[in-house]
């Protein structure tokens, strides 16, 4: 982050501009400065919680869509051990798992 520090001679032109409309026009743009930070700052905290909402979403249709394929290639495997075709490879698992992403 970055600081100001304003010169001596422009805090005491300040001081004597107290109350004139030019500190009063200062303390509108400090104002409107404050708010569009509050502001950027919400967005900021709202975009971070979609993300993870979208994160946890994303989670949830992998791990359905895995479980589902892994189910099948499970059954795969126990009817190969009773003497079904045999396709043991993982080939077709990993190939749906990488169109799936």
């Amino acid at each position: 982050m970055w600081s100001f520090t304003p010169h001596p001679s422009s805090i005491s032109t300040l001081k004597q501009l107290n109350g004139s409309p030019v500190s009063q026009e200062l303390q509108t743009t400090k104002t409107n400065i404050d708010t569009s930070l509050f502001n950027l700052f919400q967005a900021r905290l709202d975009l971070g919680y979609l993300m993870r909402s979208s994160e946890v979403l994303a989670e949830q249709v992998v791990s359905t869509l895995v479980e589902e394929e892994l189910s099948r290639w499970r059954l795969r495997q126990q009817l190969a051990c009773i003497g079904a075709p045999q396709d043991s490879s993982l080939h077709k698992l990993q190939t749906w798992y990488c169109t799936a992403l």
